[in-house]
């Protein structure tokens, strides 16, 4: 089995992805490898096209998705800051924008990612159905191994 370096954790900070945040930190103590965070925001149409945004003037929706992206980025930060602390590891931190799981997929492979960590909510049924699953698309499409982390 190849030697794990390098641990790639999607974060959206629910506690589903603190809990898969902690078993990242613990394999990564155990194998010294490093950890990346990533949170991906999701604000293309889709988001922009949600009915509170529907009617508003384009510099409303611009002003917002600026805040909203820079609270990300403090919380993403002071995430690193407190897991580095804890934990000794090498670890970075990033939000990105797109579709969670082709970003999730993308950084992965730009980060030479040996495993990828996150939480799943454990959605069965119609909600399933009719959401879909970031989890189920990383697994099918990774390239590593991926471990999922189910919130009980």
């Amino acid at each position: 089995m190849k030697q794990l370096k390098s641990i790639l954790v999607a974060i959206d900070f629910s506690s589903n992805s603190h809990k898969a945040l902690k078993s990242a930190e613990l394999l990564g103590k155990k194998l010294n490898a490093a950890l990346h965070l990533i949170h991906v925001a999701e604000t293309g149409e889709q988001f922009v096209a949600s009915p509170v945004f529907m009617y508003s003037d384009t510099d409303y929706v611009e002003d917002f998705l600026k805040k909203y992206t820079k609270n990300l980025n403090k919380k993403m930060e002071k995430l690193v800051q407190k897991t580095k602390k804890e934990t000794k590891l090498q670890i970075n931190g990033r939000v990105l924008d797109g579709k969670a799981h082709e970003m999730i997929l993308k950084e992965a492979k730009k980060v030479k990612a040996d495993m990828i960590v996150m939480g799943t909510h454990g959605h069965s049924g119609l909600d399933h159905l009719l959401m879909g699953s970031t989890a189920e698309r990383v697994l099918r499409k990774a390239t590593c191994p991926v471990l999922t982390v189910k919130n009980k």
